[in-house]
This record gives C-alpha cells, structure tokens and sequence, in this order.
C-alpha cells in the first residue's frame, strides 16, 4: 500500500471499512432494539447480568451504560483483546483485507496529531484515572470524599469518575512509550513549563469529571479539589481547556448518559455542577445534563438527541443556590 498515507488516512480507511455491529457480533450475541437503531448485549467487561452494552450503528460507537467502557472499532479491539492501538489497527486492517502501509520516515505514532488521535489519548487518560480512583492507595482520600457525598459505586461506573494524583509526572510516565508528549498537550492533559524545560500534569489531586462528546467519546474533564486539599485563592473546580475536540460552550456534561431521557422526556434539565448530575441520574431523573465551566448558559439550547427527538426538545436551564 502506498506510503503517502498518514497514520490518519490509514485508521480512517480501516474504520470506513469495519462495521461495528459486525465486529462486536463476531465476540457476543447481539440484540437489536429500536428497530434496529442499536443492539444490545451483556457487557463483557464487566460481571453484567442484564444487557448494559449498546452499540449505536449510525454513529459506529459502543457504551456500556453500567461501568461505561465505550468508544469505537478500535476500542473495542483494545479492550477486548487486551492490545495496545497498534496492534488494534494491524487486527482490523487484517479483518477488513488492508494491507499495513510502510509510513515514511516516521512511526505511526510520530505522524501529524490529528482529532482521532487526541481522542485516543483522552480515551487513554479517561480509563487510567479511573483506575487510579477504583485501586490507587493515593486516591483514598477521594473514595472517602465521594461515599460522604453519597455517589454510589455504580454512579461513579456510570459516569466513569477519575483521580488525579498530586504528582505532576504521573500521568506523563504512564504515557511514555504509548503517546508522544504532543498528542498529550494537544489534549489539554499537559502542560509546558514555565520556569523550565518540561512538562506537568494539567489536573493534581482532584476528583475528575469526564466530559464526553456527542458520540461518547471522553473529549475533557472537569476536575474538584478535595477539601482536605485546598488552598486560599485556587478555585475548588478546574476545568478543562478548549482544545481541538472540545469547546466549553458547545458541550453539556452528561448529555451521553442523558440523551435517552431528554429524547422520552423532549426537555433537559440543566443544572449548575457535575456532582448536580451525578446525583440526579442516581435517582433515576435522566435528563439531567450540566453546564462546563462557571459562565452557563444565557439562552434555551437545541440539543442533537437523535431522529426520534420529540418536537420541540429544548435545554431548560434550572440553577440553584450557592
């Protein structure tokens, strides 16, 4: 195959040719549900016992809606086979008939950073500090602070909540190897230092918030300081930057989880803070949806909650005190 592909051309050629239905169906038995709008199955990646994992064949994605692993062909080839993304391309291009380009003068990895690989990054992030929260000694402060709260185990699966350890190196080490420190700044997970060479982990001893696009894909976070933790004139919330993938005004926290209950219930409640959300959904209210960031919503937002959108589904804004 030619050399002049990009590491992108050759991942978006192997994704237009993979069918995600297909795909899963070749691992497990597959529903379909909403006249054939999605499919469902028991998650594999989780002890499930009812079908939580829907694949969406218009939008090519996956998500389980009980631990929340969820994204796309290749995702789900790195979650199932236990692969890194390399090895997840060279499987369905294998699948698909393509034949593995030679990239010229450089690795894959090395190429032009590009939306897709951003997501794949955050995607990376998204899952290792969700894993620091469930099993790192250092996140049990926040396990101790979100119980207090009341958010329940299968709350922060559902919402696939994070940590961020006060090392500003951590997630940069945990990167090395799989991600050139580009793609990591371009996500807004790092950033340069400013007394120095280097670089330093964007969000340190915080509870994480993952922002998801659209599609389900982690696109940014938000992040809560512990109490215990914080300190005069640093904001308790720090959010995420725009960046390539995420814009704070055109994005709604929860809307993923949401969509289904804004499209049955044709309007959103939008509140003020993530933790509004959390809590919201965990009483069974499912078109919660919050603002990212301090500067809210001046004005009713349409919202893309599919083809069976009720007519006139609008975003109603409801704040609260303090």
């Amino acid at each position: 195959m030619s050399s002049d592909l990009t590491n992108n051309d050759f991942k978006e050629l192997v994704r237009s040719r993979t069918d995600l239905v297909a795909l899963v169906g070749e691992s497990v038995a597959l529903t379909p549900g909403r006249g054939g709008a999605e499919f469902k199955c028991l998650c594999p990646f989780h002890d499930d016992h009812t079908p939580s994992l829907v694949v969406y064949p218009d939008r090519q994605t996956f998500r389980c809606w009980a631990c929340s692993t969820g994204g796309d062909c290749f995702t789900w080839v790195m979650e199932f086979d236990k692969v890194e993304f390399r090895d997840a391309l060279e499987t369905l291009a294998k699948r698909a008939g393509l034949e593995m380009p030679t990239f010229a003068g450089k690795r894959p990895q090395e190429n032009a950073v590009a939306k897709t690989d951003v997501l794949d990054v955050l995607t990376w992030a998204e899952n290792e500090f969700h894993r620091c929260l469930l099993d790192s000694q250092m996140a049990a402060p926040a396990r101790d602070y979100l119980k207090e709260r009341g958010f329940t185990d299968e709350t922060i699966a559902k919402f696939k909540l994070g940590f961020a350890p006060n090392d500003g190196q951590w997630l940069i080490a945990r990167g090395r190897g799989k991600f050139p420190l580009e793609q990591m700044l371009t996500a807004r997970l790092i950033n340069k230092s400013d007394d120095g060479p280097g670089h330093y982990q964007f969000f340190r001893n915080r509870v994480l918030f993952p922002i998801r696009n659209d599609k389900g894909r982690c696109v940014s976070f938000g992040g809560r300081v512990l109490p215990q933790f914080a300190q005069p004139g640093v904001g308790k919330y720090l959010n995420g930057s725009d960046s390539d993938v995420y814009s704070k005004s055109n994005l709604l926290f929860g809307f993923d989880a949401a969509r289904e209950g804004i499209r049955k219930a044709g309007t959103a409640v939008v509140v003020e803070g993530y933790t509004d959300v959390l809590i919201s959904h965990q009483f069974d209210v499912t078109n919660v949806v919050g603002v990212c960031g301090t500067g809210g919503r001046e004005s009713p937002c349409e919202l893309p909650v599919g083809e069976h959108r009720p007519a006139g589904a609008r975003a109603a804004r409801r704040s609260r005190p303090g």
